[in-house]
This record gives structure tokens, C-alpha cells and sequence, in this order.
């Protein structure tokens, strides 16, 4: 689930998020007070059942913090999903852990990382949170892409599992000593290629105007996170997705899009050990605007006409025709199905 999808249920949790108890058994939520101590003050939740079958859970907000990211996923692998938000300026994770009790499931609320913290560094920018499988195991970890300044923009992309004692940073994938120049952006995990090769792909730069922005691909070989930069875009801000794009070639695809005044959608395509760029569109700088530019935003791939085919869903800013826009790009053309949505 990426930025595209994920903007929009994050408007949704950030207002109200309706869940249905019937469906999900979501009866009652609880808070583990050691974890709501200053200088972060919380109202993790109100409740509300006062309609018949139907729950009002109100997430609070994290005082003087922007949510930036979301995902929902069984974080915990204790077949419940559970939420992970990323936040901005302090760089905190929060989780919202759904945890089974005897009558009912319960949500705990739980700050498991700070990163401000931890980099020893203001402000931090956690861009991308994601509950994934990362090395076909079955067991589900977090993973948080995250942007600093330390000498210059840079970011990691950081790995939290749930153990015996807790939730505990596991790994850190780029390397302890070894920051993503630019920062990280976004995070997509799955398989591509004819082989179904198991990858983690991360989008870097989290800043305007940065260039040599790459989309990278981290591959787990003999306990070792392996890195190839798979596309250079010169440009900022990547959005990654994986999916099956073109029938060009066998198993996913990368897909990507870069939110800058040269703005680029494009995927990656991998055989064995060789990757192949391919550009679907760009957008230039045009004589006569000033910025901001038309640019591409967000990317994510899905059966949207529920045909068993995927199709690539796209967010694009189109400031010069005063609308943005919803785009599905397929093989053989593009159509628009959202206009002047002006939330994007």
C-alpha cells in the first residue's frame, strides 16, 4: 500500500476511522501509559459506540507533530492487523498494536522509535512505514525510511521486529556507518522479476530541487543486505511501487515517479541480474510558467477494475491547469479518472 492510497485513509484516521465490529471485533483500545511521558504528550483515542453496530474510534494527534505516513499490516505476526504512523518533526514511529485478549481485541499504543533520539538530530522526517514480510519467512517486520540533516540531507532505512522483550531495532539496512545520501522517501517490498526475486526497493530524496536520486533495490544474500542503484533520476523525491506494469516482461516490475520540476514516470524491469529503465511519461519545464511545475506524485499498483488484470494508478500535481489529477496508465494508454481534485 503506498503514498497514493495511503494519503487518503491517512485523512480518514487523521478525522475519524470508522470501523465496523462486526467485521473486525475491534470493541475497546488501551494505552501503555509508560510510553506517554513528556516531552510528547498524546490523546491516543476516543471511543464512541452509540450507533448499533457500528464503532467511532478518534485517533489523537501526536502534539506539535505532522503525520507523514501510515500503513496497516499484522506488525506483530499475531494474525490481528495492526497501524504504524510516521511523524515529523521528532521522527517518531507510533503504533497502534491490536492485541488479542479473551473477549475481545484491544488496541495498545506504543512510541517505538524516535528518532530524533536516536540520530541525535532535529527535525527528522520519518516519509515511509511499511509492515512486510522482507525475507519470505512468514513473519512480518516494520520498516522506516527517514530523512535527516547530519553534515547534509541523509537517511536510513531502518528495520524493527517484535521480540521476546519487546519491539527492538533489528537491522539497520544501508548500513550503521553508511547513510542514503539524500534520504529516503518511500519504501515498496515484494518480488520481481521472472524469477520472483524477494527485494526491497526504496525511493530516495526527501527534499526539494536534490539530485541523483536513485530507486535502489536491497536484496538479502547470506545474512547480507545487498544494494544496486537501479534507476539515477537526477531529480527528487521518488515514489516507488511494485507490480505487474507490462507484459513486456515476466513477474513485477518497479514502477517509480519523481516530484520535481523535471518529472519522470517510469519502471524498472529486472531479468536475472540485469535491470532495465523505461521511461511511460515526463514532464519538462515549459517556457513562459514559473513553479511550481506539473508533477508526478504518487504511484501505486492494483486491479482497480476488478478484471484480475493490475493497473498503474498515478497522482499527478498539474498547478499549470489549476487541477490535479488521478491517472491509470496501462500498456496501450492513460486515462483520467479524478479532476480538479485539489487535496492531492
Amino acid at each position: 500500500m503506498k503514498k497514493n492510497t495511503l494519503l487518503f485513509i491517512l485523512f480518514l484516521l487523521s478525522t475519524l476511522l470508522i470501523v465496523n465490529t462486526q467485521l473486525l471485533g475491534f470493541e475497546s483500545i488501551i494505552t501503555d501509559s509508560n510510553l506517554l511521558e513528556e516531552p510528547f504528550p498524546f490523546n491516543p483515542y476516543t471511543y464512541d459506540n452509540s450507533e448499533p453496530n457500528l464503532t467511532r474510534v478518534t485517533f489523537g494527534q501526536v502534539d506539535d507533530s505532522e503525520i507523514l505516513c501510515i500503513d496497516i499490516g499484522d506488525a506483530d505476526n499475531d494474525g490481528d492487523n495492526d497501524i504504524v504512523l510516521g511523524t515529523y518533526p521528532y521522527g517518531l514511529v507510533v503504533l497502534y498494536e491490536n492485541v488479542d485478549t479473551e473477549y475481545s481485541n484491544e488496541f495498545v499504543y506504543r512510541v517505538i522509535a524516535n528518532f530524533s533520539d536516536i540520530q541525535q538530530v532535529f527535525p527528522v522526517y520519518v516519509n515511509d512505514v511499511v509492515i512486510r514480510d522482507l525475507e519470505g519467512t512468514g513473519n512480518n517486520s516494520i520498516l522506516i525510511g527517514n530523512l535527516y540533516w547530519k553534515g547534509g540531507y541523509n537517511g536510513d532505512v531502518v528495520r524493527f521486529d517484535k521480540t521476546i522483550t519487546g519491539w527492538e531495532q533489528t537491522e539497520i539496512l544501508n548500513g550503521l556507518t553508511t547513510p542514503i545520501l539524500g534520504g529516503v522517501y518511500s519504501i515498496a517490498v515484494g518480488e520481481i522479476g521472472s524469477d520472483d526475486t524477494r527485494v526491497v526497493v526504496v525511493g530516495e530524496g526527501g527534499v526539494d530541487n536534490l539530485g541523483n536520486s536513485n530507486v535502489t533495490v536491497y536484496k538479502k544474500e547470506s545474512s547480507v543486505w545487498t544494494t544496486e542503484d537501479v534507476a539515477i533520476t537526477n531529480q527528487s523525491r521518488v515514489d516507488v511501487c511494485i507490480g505487474d506494469y507490462t507484459s513486456v516482461y515476466d513477474g513485477n516490475e518497479i514502477v517509480y515517479c519523481t516530484n520535481s520540476v523535471n518529472s519522470t514516470l517510469g519502471y524498472v524491469a529486472n531479468e536475472g541480474s540485469v535491470y532495465y529503465n523505461n521511461i511511460i511519461a515526463n514532464y519538462t519545464i515549459r517556457a513562459g510558467h514559473s513553479p511550481p511545475y506539473t508533477t508526478f506524485m504518487n504511484v501505486n499498483m492494483g486491479d482497480f477494475e476488478g478484471d484480475g488484470i493490475e493497473e498503474l494508478i498515478v497522482a499527478i500535481d498539474t498547478t499549470i491547469l489549476d487541477a490535479d489529477i488521478i491517472k491509470i496508465y496501462n500498456e496501450t494508454h492513460e486515462v483520467t479518472i479524478a479532476q480538479d481534485m485539489h487535496f492531492i
